[in-house]
């Protein structure tokens, strides 16, 4: 798999810098070769990410923004992530605010193979889609899971529910819900089973998996997915993977990914 350390593409309700050259929440403020405005909008401070880009957040000086580094063992940098993320450890050498509350609301009540995807708004189809009633999340998965919807959205207390969709955004503040089988696979947010690749293609995260079980049964050619929507492309792609080093954890990946691994 490609490792792309440039541009963060944060999807989102769009920037400008015409009007009074200032550049409004979660536009580019800076970075090697940027030549537009570097004042963000009144609320907003230009948070570092890095070498190659700069983003305005809401907040104020003094935070990480969401997705930067705010921790490891030989980081010399701020540590307080910016409203609305939570600085995560993924080893000694680097931890990252994702997006998240400090109170982990909901997590525990999560119905048997839904898994928790912050900063994760699935795409979904144009009138495609359901709404359900819930008033939490855990009830959003719950009501997924009655109607037998695998993806579904909390965001700004509402639950969206859909069975097919082929990618994602990344929306502070958006949480998304994937239901997979526990029994079979074992799958965590924002990471990369990197290297080992086999195989790579667009599809659905439930196809991805499905794929890889049928690829198992023909030889054990597939022990772990991740599924993933990179910087530049319009759809996720799934990496197919047969991996040397079953015991190996998965490692941060900031662009939403989710690592699957077969049991």
């Amino acid at each position: 798999m490609k490792l792309f350390v440039s541009t963060l593409l944060l999807a989102t309700s769009g920037h400008n810098t015409a009007a009074n050259d200032q550049v409004d929440a979660w536009g580019q403020c800076g970075g090697k070769e940027y030549k537009g405005s570097t004042t963000c909008a009144p609320g907003n401070t230009c948070t570092y990410l890095n070498d190659w880009y700069s983003q305005c957040q809401p907040g104020g000086d003094g935070t990480v923004g969401v997705w930067g580094q705010c921790g490891g063992s030989d980081y010399k940098g701020l540590t307080k992530c910016a409203t609305g993320s939570i600085c995560k450890k993924w080893n000694d050498q680097y931890s990252q605010c994702i997006p998240g509350q400090d109170n982990p609301v909901d997590n525990d009540n999560l119905p048997a193979g839904w898994i928790k995807l912050p900063g994760i708004q699935w795409s979904f189809l144009i009138k495609d889609y359901y709404i359900s009633k819930a008033t939490n999340l855990a009830e959003c998965a719950k009501s997924a899971d009655d109607t037998n919807h695998r993806f579904a959205v909390w965001r700004d207390n509402k639950c969206q529910m859909d069975s097919t969709l082929y990618t994602y955004e990344q929306v502070p503040g958006a949480i998304g819900l994937f239901k997979y089988d526990p029994n079979l696979y074992e799958c965590k947010a924002d990471s990369d089973y990197y290297g080992d690749d086999t195989m790579v293609f667009y599809t659905r995260l439930n196809r991805c998996l499905d794929t890889c079980d049928n690829l198992a049964q023909q030889g054990n050619k597939c022990n772990a997915v991740t599924y993933v929507r990179n910087p530049g492309e319009q759809y996720a792609q799934c990496f197919i993977k047969v991996r040397k080093d079953t015991n190996a954890p998965p490692v941060a990946n900031r662009y939403g990914g989710i690592a699957c691994r077969r049991k």
